[in-house]
Formats: structure tokens, C-alpha cells, sequence
């Protein structure tokens, strides 16, 4: 079991996306996860430096950002530098601690009409809502990712994270009522100020089966007096749902 479960309340109860009217016997299915620890953000334009849940001790408080980055490299494999470098990697300023509980993430939960599944055979039932509250929330430096972190990042901020809503394709599947599968895709998009400019970098929030995955990969102009330029953001943050063969209905 995650620990986290144990020790942290949901974060903001406000993101929750519903397919339908409120259930009177809603099933909620926590999304504790264990993440890859090569998760990874980054940005290459205005901050040209990522932030990886390894590139830290691993201890609680551990610096695992800003790492220097050139948008070139793979961010999620880059060696970090022990000594001032031209290579990216390379430790810059005090840095912050981006994902304060490492690999252990509670994210959020989801929802379903318990009354569809008859723990006899395979039952493939509609998500009704979706709570993103522990993956991120303004203001708070205690969810998943940091947002007090991020706002360190891109100079004071402000930083917000948006996900779109659930649609008849976002499904969990029980097989004699055992939860096998969750399967979901929504946007996900990052925004922050840059420059006096406020782009928006959109990507998905998935799980397929037990494969949990923010993903962002995307490049957008971001103007700078009479210059302009391409920022790309990439937010790379991967793992395994751990309720997917354990939870029960």
C-alpha cells in the first residue's frame, strides 16, 4: 500500500470531472501509483532546465531540480553533472524539491456505479468521475507534483495544470470483481507565464490497464520584446496504478 494513502488527505476536492449526475452507489477506486523515478518536466526556452524524480537523493526535501537542458536530450535519461558542465544536467541555483512524496503519488480517484458489476465473469463499467486533487493543485506544495516548486521554476509564477472531461470511453473492468483494468484519456495541458506571455502546452492524463502516464510533448511561440521564439515543454511522468489486480468491489 502506498503510505501516502495513510497520511494525506485529498488536496483540492475542485478538480473532478463527472460524466453524470451524482451516484448513489458510486464505487471510488483510489489511483495511488507508483511511479518510474526517470519521471521527468521540462522546459527548454525561458528556464532550459528539467526536473526528475531521480535526479535527488531520494530523501524527503532532496533537490531533484532545475537541471540545465537543452530541448536536444532526453531529459528522462540525462546524467546529471556533479561539476559545472556545458553538457545538460548540470545543478542550477538552490533548486527545489518538484516531487516531494519521489515515486510514491496518490493522484487522485475515480468513481463508478457499483450496482453495474455482478463479481461473475468480466465487467467492463462506465468511470463517473474523475479527482485529480493529489496530482496537483494551486498553491500547494504537498501534492504529488509541487506547485510551490513550480512557481519557483518559472519565476514566481503563476502555473496551473487543466484536464479535460471524462467521455463512454473511459471504462474499468472487473473480472469476478476483482479490478483488472482502467482504462481513461483525457487532455491534460500546462500553462504558465513566460515572458509576459501565458502559453498553454497540451498533452493526455492516461491509464491504460495499469499504466498511469501524464504526457506532455509540445512546443508552442512564446514572444519577447521584438524577438520570438519556440518553448517546448515536456512533462514525461510515468508509472504502474497500484489498486489494477488488487481493488475489489
Amino acid at each position: 500500500m502506498n503510505i501516502r494513502s495513510m497520511l494525506h488527505a485529498p488536496a483540492l476536492a475542485g478538480i473532478v470531472f463527472c460524466s453524470s449526475s451524482f451516484l448513489l452507489h458510486a464505487g471510488t477506486i483510489p489511483l495511488t501509483s507508483t511511479m518510474d523515478d526517470r519521471s521527468v518536466l521540462a522546459e527548454d526556452f525561458a528556464t532550459g532546465g528539467f526536473s526528475r524524480i531521480n535526479g535527488g537523493t531520494g530523501a524527503p526535501g532532496d533537490r531533484d531540480g532545475l537541471f540545465t537542458w537543452s530541448g536536444y536530450t532526453d531529459p528522462s535519461s540525462v546524467t546529471i553533472q556533479s561539476t559545472s558542465s556545458l553538457l545538460d544536467g548540470y545543478a542550477v541555483g538552490t533548486g527545489w524539491d518538484l516531487f516531494p512524496y519521489e515515486t510514491e503519488f496518490l493522484i487522485g480517484s475515480i468513481t463508478y456505479d457499483d450496482t453495474l458489476v455482478d463479481n461473475v465473469g468480466v465487467d467492463v463499467v462506465p468511470i463517473t468521475s474523475i479527482d485529480l486533487g493529489d496530482l496537483w493543485a494551486p498553491g500547494s506544495s504537498t501534492t504529488d507534483i509541487s506547485d510551490t516548486a513550480l512557481d519557483l521554476w518559472f519565476f514566481d509564477g503563476p502555473v496551473s495544470f487543466s484536464f479535460g472531461a471524462l467521455d463512454a470511453n473511459d471504462t474499468v473492468t472487473f473480472t469476478n470483481g476483482v479490478l483488472t483494468s482502467i482504462n481513461l484519456s483525457i487532455t491534460a495541458s500546462f500553462s504558465a507565464s513566460v515572458y509576459g506571455n501565458t502559453p498553454t502546452w497540451n498533452g493526455t492524463f492516461s491509464i491504460s490497464g495499469d499504466d498511469v502516464a501524464l504526457s506532455i510533448d509540445d512546443t508552442e511561440t512564446v514572444s519577447y520584446g521584438i524577438f520570438a521564439g519556440t518553448s517546448r515543454f515536456i512533462a514525461d511522468v510515468f508509472g504502474t496504478a497500484d489498486e489494477v489486480g488488487v481493488y475489489t468491489d
